[in-house]
């Protein structure tokens, strides 16, 4: 069964019971519309399907009728073609119902382009949207199938470049660029003392990063934070912390070195040998936090900046550098961006969350989520992760994340944006291979620093990637697959 919406997405539809009418000896076409209204392409789309004698039926509103025949229908298969990239406010009322209703319906359903309901430019619901066992989209990636609730509802995707020759789209200009789940070498410039270590490399030639926080009944993330940098290959992780968790630290991991924050003299000498500082897990917002963040924002090293330590920053508790000289890496979750942002968005758009908040702070921002974006202050390209699974939603995951991009830092052989890419790309695709050996119920943080260490070395030894280019197609700005047939 196929359901056709008045519009080009329509169009599709009828494309589809036309290509469908000698092979499939039950076939229905659905419209909701008047057949007035079908203009244009998906005119002629509509008059070659009824050419082939495709059985279609029209209904200019939904009513019970139509509702009814769904709910009781005995079809293998739904087609959504109702509405597609066009959709830019929420559906209407009777148009959620009739998405619950395939949405409850025993039978898969194939969406066409994108999933009614879900925003092309967003990846947000506009009030309902189709939950669709399999996508396939046309001539170009749309960025809303690979953010949030876009992520969710698409389902197994597929591209059809239409015929479109892929030297006319790669002279697009890109707007976001997909970290592939193929370790796209080329994207990360390693200095080979990262790719094959020399065998008389100690540990001070691969950095040492000083982690901070851990304030009292919060020991345990940077605890996290610190194992995680571990198995990136740094060559030394401090941790400062209250003097009380330091026994704590010794039976945890050995690895791991306590400073005590209240002694000046060794966190100024901490300060001093780090070539990296991560702040923020576990770190609080009381007088003892505020002043370590204010000290290791005055620092000018290199710092990835985490968790509380981003709430003290949207509440101006500290000073910002002045100077875009220090490098930063900030790592909000949809939470503590909209506190960054100081705006009561009444929906949270990921596109626009992070052009603001790279326009406003210095340094690299992660903007985690389901889709991952990346950017860095000043420049225009933003970078999508849509590696990782529900198994990362746990306490402690963003932790992780925090220490493997601090862990790559502190090593001099990323740069900020680099740190922010790998770490992020490597912190998510271990939570994909962990998922397939178990389940994403058995995924936790503490679970994922031995396979990000193990899928570091496997990547940067491993075959040469790809990246995949976000271009603008008809006002939607879209991702382009250079390697459809991938």
């Amino acid at each position: 069964s196929i359901i056709c919406g008045s519009g080009n997405n329509g169009g599709d539809g009828f494309i589809i019971s036309h290509l469908l009418s000698k092979e499939c000896t039950e076939l229905s076409v659905i419209v909701i519309g008047h057949k007035e209204n079908i203009q244009g392409d998906a005119k002629r789309a509509m008059q070659l399907a009824q050419a082939s004698n495709v059985s279609i039926q029209f209904f200019p509103e939904i009513n019970e009728h139509l509702t009814k025949r769904i709910c009781t229908s005995n079809t293998e298969l739904w087609v959504d073609a109702i509405m597609g990239t066009g959709l830019s406010r929420d559906l209407k009322p009777d148009y959620k119902e009739l998405v619950q209703h395939i949405n409850q319906h025993h039978a898969p359903t194939l969406s066409i382009d994108i999933p009614t309901g879900i925003s092309a430019d967003t990846g947000l619901i506009l009030g309902a949207a189709i939950q669709a066992t399999k996508t396939i989209t046309f001539i170009a990636l749309k960025k809303g199938l690979f953010r949030d609730a876009g992520k969710a509802c698409t389902g197994h995707l597929a591209f059809a470049d239409l015929g479109i020759p892929s030297r006319r789209a790669k002279k697009q200009k890109p707007h976001t660029i997909r970290l592939t789940t193929s370790y796209p070498k080329s994207l990360f410039p390693l200095k080979s003392t990262t790719n094959l270590l020399a065998a008389d490399t100690h540990k001070g030639q691969q950095g040492t990063l000083l982690c901070i926080g851990g304030n009292y009944g919060m020991l345990g993330a940077i605890l996290l934070s610190s194992s995680a940098a571990l198995h990136t290959g740094i060559g030394k992780v401090l941790v400062a912390t209250h003097k009380a968790h330091h026994p704590s630290i010794y039976t945890q991991n050995a690895e791991l070195m306590p400073i005590d924050t209240d002694c000046n003299q060794a966190m100024k000498a901490a300060i001093s040998q780090a070539s990296a500082i991560l702040i923020g897990p576990g770190l609080g917002q009381d007088s003892w936090a505020i002043a370590l963040l204010q000290t290791a924002l005055d620092s000018n090293k290199p710092t990835v900046i985490d968790a509380d330590g981003l709430n003290l920053i949207s509440k101006e508790a500290v000073s910002m550098p002045k100077e875009p000289g220090q490098q930063l890496v900030l790592t909000p979750h949809p939470g503590e961006a909209k506190r960054l942002m100081d705006e009561k968005t009444i929906r949270f758009d990921p596109f626009y969350c992070i052009e603001k908040l790279s326009a406003k702070y210095p340094g690299v921002m992660v903007l985690k989520g389901a889709g991952s974006l990346i950017k860095e202050h000043t420049k225009a390209d933003i970078y999508l992760c849509d590696a990782g699974n529900p198994g990362l939603a746990k306490a402690g995951m963003g932790d992780t994340l925090a220490g493997t991009i601090a862990g790559l830092l502190g090593q001099k052989s990323y740069s900020p944006i680099e740190a922010a890419k790998l770490g992020t790309w490597l912190h998510a695709t271990s939570a994909d291979l962990l998922a397939k050996s178990t389940s994403t119920f058995n995924i936790l943080p503490s679970s994922l620093p031995p396979v990000i260490g193990q899928l570091l070395a496997t990547s940067v030894q491993g075959k040469s990637g790809r990246t995949e280019k976000l271009k603008q197609t008809n006002k939607i700005k879209a991702l382009y697959n250079p390697c459809p047939s991938q």
